[in-house]
């Protein structure tokens, strides 16, 4: 017995001391932001397309899930949430983005056989292509070129004590310009603290992009670093899902998403979901942006999601995504 809670008691110590150390480091991050909220940083992130939420629900509720982290999305969200996976899960995504731009996702989490840890690894691909060349001012193009960029992720969420969990990914990412190209390595760290007894069911702590700078030619950017905090409440008998999320970039001003997801069961097995959000992520675009909305089918083991995310007068994005649990 002594034994036993010596153990519980070295858990919680170590959880402890993991969310000690992130809150220290968040509120060192912060403090730096506290300059950058001037935005003398605003447009010098590289490897921008590590903003884009690759999951159709998560887009459809705002872009941001980091309270409520539970399923595969929380390779992106939040890798603490990956120790809240019961069984493997497959995630792929689309977005169908303006100016032709492809967007893919491909995902994977597999919990391990103490069910208090998991696995995950992702890659994300954003690509554009037919991009006319000029060499000079000039109206002929002197050709095309294609654009690419790429990231590979390896995350582990693991339980640190009742309710609370932890995770890490490490990332690889590269992007191509024509022949030109950059790479860089970069680190996510996350906290979740689940409650199932209360209305508000899971709150948590990210930081993303913590890595070195990328290099083009003789110019270098940093990562998109952000510093994100969500929590995530159910009313109305678990009906109603609410997340809210405030997010601290580098390279911009801080802003806040929120979303709300109506779900309830058409059948045995088919359950159905409509979903709306509100994200402050684009501040300065002309036209409709803030709004989001989606829904979700789900037939065990199966569940399809759907977004519409306007970008004001870039024109409009949609999501689509696959989930299967195994």
């Amino acid at each position: 017995m002594k034994k036993q809670l010596s153990g519980w008691a070295v858990k919680r110590l170590s959880a402890r001391i993991f969310l000690l150390s992130l809150i220290c480091l968040s509120a060192q991050l912060l403090n730096r932001f506290s300059s950058w909220a001037g935005n003398s940083a605003k447009g010098t992130s590289a490897a921008n397309f590590l903003k884009i939420t690759p999951g159709a629900r998560a887009a459809a509720l705002g872009g941001g899930m980091v309270g409520a982290a539970d399923d595969a999305g929380s390779l992106f969200d939040n890798p603490a949430g990956l120790a809240r996976l019961a069984q493997p899960q497959l995630s792929v995504s689309h977005l169908s983005y303006f100016q032709s731009i492809n967007f893919n996702y491909l995902g994977f989490a597999l919990p391990l056989a103490s069910k208090t840890q998991a696995l995950g690894f992702s890659i994300t691909s954003l690509g554009v292509d037919n991009i006319e060349k000029r060499s000079g001012d000039t109206d002929v193009a002197d050709g095309k070129f294609e654009a690419a960029d790429y990231a590979y992720q390896l995350s582990y969420g693991r339980n640190m004590s009742k309710g609370v969990s932890a995770g890490a990914s490490i990332k690889g990412i590269r992007e191509r310009i024509d022949t030109v190209t950059a790479s860089a390595l970069a680190v996510d760290l996350g906290v979740h603290w689940a409650r199932s007894e209360s209305v508000w069911r899971g709150f948590g702590v990210s930081v993303r992009q913590i890595g070195q700078k990328m290099k083009f030619s003789n110019v270098s950017d940093p990562l998109p670093l952000v510093i994100s905090a969500g929590a995530n409440a159910r009313i109305l008998g678990d009906h109603l899902n609410i997340v809210v999320d405030a997010n601290a970039p580098r390279d911009r001003d801080p802003y806040m998403s929120f979303g709300g997801e109506f779900s309830f069961m058409a059948g045995q097995k088919l359950g159905l979901a409509a979903r709306a959000g509100y994200s402050g992520f684009l501040q300065k675009v002309d036209g409709r942006h803030n709004l989001s909305l989606g829904f979700g089918l789900s037939l065990d083991p199966m569940s399809f999601d759907f977004a519409w995310v306007p970008y004001g007068d870039l024109g409009n994005t949609f999501r689509y995504s696959l989930l299967v649990r195994f």
